[in-house]
């Protein structure tokens, strides 16, 4: 695959949207896509009560008042303890944010998400694998996350295990691009 520095770095603020939550109808929300430089990428999975149980994601949630490159770093430090550097990121510019609705308590949202890609060197890799359970365990984020795995194509292209759509839709163009 290219190096993640070979991808364009789109990162201008002043055209990202901004989202203020006292309006409630759009969440903006993140997601990353960190990969090993076998290319194998880290999925998360979610806790058997969620809203979509057991689905593997990739990192990431909502940006609340956060520059979007800076939500990413916090959801990533969060669900996962692995604590990186912004210059480290890039955007995922053959993905355009991803868009949709959705209906919950009778009222109807608009969610966004914007895609980043982060490749992980091996320290990181060994640290976040010793150290997930404690970290998961210790979080205090409502949607936890149970298991973790670092997928392949070949494993996402046998479509053997539930992948949130939004997530679907990113490996498939990360893939084609390795």
């Amino acid at each position: 695959m290219k190096n993640s520095n070979d991808l364009p770095n789109l990162l201008n603020f002043d055209i990202l949207p901004k989202v203020y939550y006292n309006k409630m109808d759009i969440i903006e929300t993140v997601r990353i896509i960190v990969h090993q430089d076998n290319d194998k990428v880290l999925m998360l999975q979610k806790s058997h009560d969620s809203k979509n149980p057991l689905f593997w994601e990739l990192p990431g949630g909502k940006v609340e008042r956060l520059e979007p490159i800076e939500a990413v770093k916090k959801e990533l430090l969060e669900e996962t303890g692995i604590d990186l550097d912004i210059s480290d990121i890039s955007t995922f510019d053959k993905l355009e944010v991803f868009k949709y609705t959705y209906q919950y308590n009778n009222k109807k949202y608009s969610r966004s998400v914007r895609y980043f890609i982060y490749k992980i060197d091996k320290d990181k890799i060994i640290n976040f694998e010793r150290n997930w359970r404690d970290i998961v365990d210790a979080s205090k984020i409502e949607d936890k996350h149970i298991g973790f795995m670092w997928m392949d194509k070949e494993i996402f292209l046998s479509e053997s295990h539930s992948i949130s759509k939004n997530s679907k839709m990113a490996l498939k163009k990360f893939f084609q691009l390795i």
